[in-house]
């Protein structure tokens, strides 16, 4: 029955119609009808709703559609189908909402894309992975560094004595670990 219905049928549907579909209703959704879809009939769908969505209807959604998603609820394998044009749009609660495991589960190219839109946290950054860190360009690299650096000026406007960046997620196996206690090589 879902099926036979055209994209505007499905555009027409009420955020209670689109609810009352359920998980099965949601997964049936064909591309053309999933694209019918309105931001505000994406931002209706409950959480099992969003949980069923294939990893290829995921890659179907507007940009449009995804901004309103509530990628929170959403699986690591989910995250991953999200495009590189998705990626751009994520706004910052966004990010903050899919945690360390949505942040390492995003490619190079669409963290490239988010770098580039809204930026990331330290928390987020420290979540990259190195493959994903490795196929940072070099204008990424410093755009996170101004990024940092900004943040530094901005704690000192603020009265702050200093401010202390620890980089040791990604050392290579076998370095020595910081003992705790032991003094912090500062510039």
């Amino acid at each position: 029955q879902l099926g036979s219905l055209s994209g505007d049928a499905v555009a027409g549907l009420t955020a209670t119609q689109l609810v009352g579909l359920g998980t099965s209703g949601i997964s049936a959704l064909n591309n053309t009808q999933l694209g019918a879809l309105t931001p505000t009939q994406i931002g209706a769908l409950t959480e099992s709703q969003i949980k069923a969505l294939s990893n290829s209807q995921i890659e179907v959604l507007s940009a449009d559609q995804v901004a309103v998603l509530d990628v929170t609820v959403m699986s690591s394998s989910q995250i991953s189908a999200i495009t590189s044009d998705q990626s751009s749009v994520l706004s910052s609660a966004q990010l903050q909402g899919i945690g360390s495991a949505g942040i390492s589960a995003l490619s190079a190219e669409k963290i490239s894309a988010i770098l580039t839109s809204v930026g990331l946290s330290s928390a987020q950054l420290a979540a990259m992975g190195t493959d994903q860190i490795s196929r940072m360009t070099t204008a990424q690299i410093k755009e996170v560094v101004d990024a940092f650096a900004e943040g530094a000026r901005r704690a000192r406007e603020a009265g702050l004595d200093g401010v202390e960046f620890m980089a040791d997620k990604h050392r290579e196996q076998g370095d020595k670990q910081r003992v705790p206690g032991a003094p912090l090589i500062r510039d």
